[in-house]
């Protein structure tokens, strides 16, 4: 066995430095394809408009005005089976974006309000998974933490129970 490894090495070695099949051929370089917009193409439906694109363009506005996940994704619920598969994924994209923005500062909010005397012990009374209804004597933060529950924004704890 060692005799052979000994030979197939050496022999494979050669076959991928010089390769395979005929040498009379060029190599070409294909140009690299233009990168694609986040703007889908428009489709039109039978009656000749182009409800894909608006929604998306309706997407694409709310989410520049959104203060809240609840907003972005209440208009995803509502429009998501009205477009295609292809035009869905780039609203989920689209949606992704705004999280990668809108996630650091519900995370400052979160963090600001466990600072609250008390938080952290409510927290801590809950079970998984968390159901918020259940916090007495705290609207402010029953409130906040619904809000990012309707805003499909989770809470996550950690094996030390640090929340996150």
């Amino acid at each position: 066995m060692k005799r052979y490894g000994c030979t197939l090495i050496p022999f494979l070695a050669f076959v991928l430095l010089t390769g395979c099949g005929n040498a009379d051929k060029q190599l070409t370089v294909k140009p690299q394809p233009a990168p694609e917009s986040n703007v889908p193409p428009a489709t039109s439906s039978p009656n000749g408009t182009n409800q894909e694109a608006d929604v998306f363009q309706q997407l694409q506005v709310i989410i520049s005005k959104a203060k809240e996940a609840r907003e972005v994704t209440a208009f995803l619920d509502e429009h998501l089976k009205q477009v295609d598969s292809k035009n869905a994924d780039q609203m989920f994209v689209a949606l992704e974006s705004f999280y990668e923005g809108n996630v650091p500062a519900v995370d400052d909010n979160f963090r600001n309000l466990l600072q609250q005397p008390g938080v952290t012990k409510k927290l801590y009374a809950l079970e998984y998974p968390y159901d918020f209804n259940k916090i007495q004597n705290d609207d402010n933060l029953k409130q906040w933490l619904l809000a990012q529950t309707v805003g499909k924004l989770r809470l996550m704890a950690t094996s030390d129970m640090s929340f996150y």
